[in-house]
């Protein structure tokens, strides 16, 4: 069983990356890593002292771990990464953030073969 859900999610992965992914740049300090990642959105609401709620959305980016590199070494996302996108022949920068004060970075799913690292667009330029 455990055989048949690496391979669906293999399936899976590369369906994404062939039909939905695109080359973004992941940054820590002054390292740069290419990758093929999905983006992805997740929503939270969170209600306040006062009993109002505030929505909170995510700009997410699925990257396999295996790509998850830098200096040769495959890391976990951490918080401050960047993710440096093209949008409309412009580069936009996107912080890799916790989500809600917890992680900033979840599993896609059981098989642990992607992140889904939660980030904030911070800049844009062209």
């Amino acid at each position: 069983m455990a055989e048949i859900m690496r391979r669906r999610d293999k399936a899976l992965r590369d369906f994404r990356r062939k039909h939905r992914g695109e080359v973004v740049h992941l940054k820590r300090g002054a390292q740069i890593t290419p990758v093929t990642a999905t983006r992805a959105r997740t929503e939270h609401d969170r209600v306040e002292e006062d009993g109002s709620v505030t929505r909170w959305i995510s700009n997410d980016w699925i990257v396999p771990v295996s790509e998850y590199v830098f200096a040769g070494q495959a890391v976990e996302p951490e918080p401050g990464d960047r993710v440096i996108a093209v949008e409309n022949l412009k580069h936009v920068t996107y912080e890799v953030v916790p989500a809600q004060g917890e992680h900033c970075w979840d599993w896609l799913n059981k098989s642990h073969g992607d992140y889904r690292v939660f980030s904030k667009r911070i800049a844009t330029r062209s």
